[in-house]
């Protein structure tokens, strides 16, 4: 049987519907084929059921795919240059880490018009401390970016850095916090309200970390480490000290208009931990007086900053030029704005070949993206 009704060569009767439905004057095999017409959307509608309901179980028994996210390297945008961490040859170890539930963005499925909402996934969360050694080309600020912290979290948890991002070296392995805050050593005598004070947080914030592993009472050892998420310590700028030279008789006034010292990649900005840019760039690359002045100050290879210059200028400021591979001034010269004084290089306490410049106004460290071009 055909599905309109049996085959014939004569012509046949088409169905027609009565009131409320009903089927009037139809052939025995018309009538057929219409009741099977008629089941086709009740199975539909029992096949979108039961799909709905197999979605449904497999949500709540979590057999939806889980995984685990890693610190992803990125980007830092500052004072309109970007900040391209390296990102290759990462070594690290984790000492710790549990899996906990964490809220992430839900993805919906429609099916048949009904929407699904599917469980969000799980993502590892790390609670215990990672070591990283350190790279070439590696900065402070790209590593605590890697890993998705303030800068500061990085120095707070190294004492080896002092507070100071210049004293990266590569080789050197650093304590890498689970979240934003400081480490801290216990020693004798302290309690946890102490160490709370000490780092501005509420002591609630360290017991009820799970990563310092605490329990009433609360009893600390001497040599114990507690993680202090949002935990703070006051930076400290590091001191150069170092005899100047005396004014030459003919010194150019500033002009106040500096020029970019030398061409390159900003690899890490001004912040608290670094009060300086660092531009990286080939090695050898020139580098240039950012304005008129004279050579206060010269040293060769010397830790942290190696082969560098300080030119003084008129107007109260000063620029600090560090790590370079060679010097073609002396102490005493005069220069002029945009004149060659040495090359790019990696010497002192450096990653790779790059210029740390600084900017000294009246005697504080400012921000040279607040005066170059």
């Amino acid at each position: 049987m055909a599905l309109w009704g049996p085959a014939s060569t004569a012509t046949t009767t088409r169905p027609r519907i009565g009131p409320r439905g009903t089927i009037a004057k139809l052939t025995p095999g018309w009538q057929d084929a219409f009741h099977r017409l008629r089941e086709l959307p009740i199975i539909a509608r029992y096949a979108g059921h039961l799909a709905v309901a197999l979605l449904l179980g497999a949500t709540l028994l979590n057999v939806l795919p889980a995984g685990a996210d890693e610190p992803a390297a990125t980007t830092l945008a500052m004072g309109g240059f970007t900040s391209a961490p390296h990102v290759s040859s990462v070594r690290a170890r984790s000492s710790e880490g549990v899996l906990e539930a964490a809220v992430l963005p839900s993805t919906s499925r429609a099916l048949r018009g009904v929407i699904l909402p599917l469980s969000a996934p799980q993502r590892g969360v790390r609670t215990g401390l990672t070591t990283y050694e350190v790279q070439p080309h590696d900065t402070v600020l790209g590593i605590a970016q890697r890993y998705g912290l303030s800068g500061n979290s990085i120095l707070w948890a190294n004492d080896s850095l002092a507070n100071n991002a210049d004293l990266l070296s590569i080789g050197q392995e650093l304590t890498i916090l689970p979240v934003d805050g400081a480490l801290h050593k216990v020693a004798a005598g302290e309690s946890v309200q102490s160490i709370a004070d000490k780092y501005e947080v509420a002591p609630e914030a360290i017991t009820g970390f799970a990563g310092n592993h605490l329990a009433e009472p609360f009893g600390l050892e001497a040599g114990q480490q507690l993680i202090i998420p949002g935990g703070t310590k006051p930076y400290v700028a590091p001191t150069v000290s170092y005899a100047e030279a005396a004014a030459p008789t003919r010194v150019e006034r500033a002009t106040g208009s500096p020029v970019w010292p030398m061409s390159g990649r900003i690899t890490q900005g001004y912040w608290s931990g670094h009060l300086a840019i660092d531009i990286a760039t080939a090695q050898g690359t020139p580098i240039y007086a950012a304005d008129n002045g004279y050579v206060s100050h010269v040293q060769w290879n010397q830790w942290p900053y190696g082969t560098m210059a300080t030119i003084t200028h008129s107007n109260g400021t000063k620029t600090l030029y560090a790590h370079m591979s060679a010097l073609h001034v002396q102490s005493g010269q005069s220069v002029s704005k945009g004149q060659l004084i040495g090359a790019c290089g990696s010497t002192g306490n450096s990653t790779g070949p790059h210029l740390h410049f600084e900017v000294i106004r009246n005697g504080v460290r400012s921000n040279p993206f607040a005066y170059l071009p």
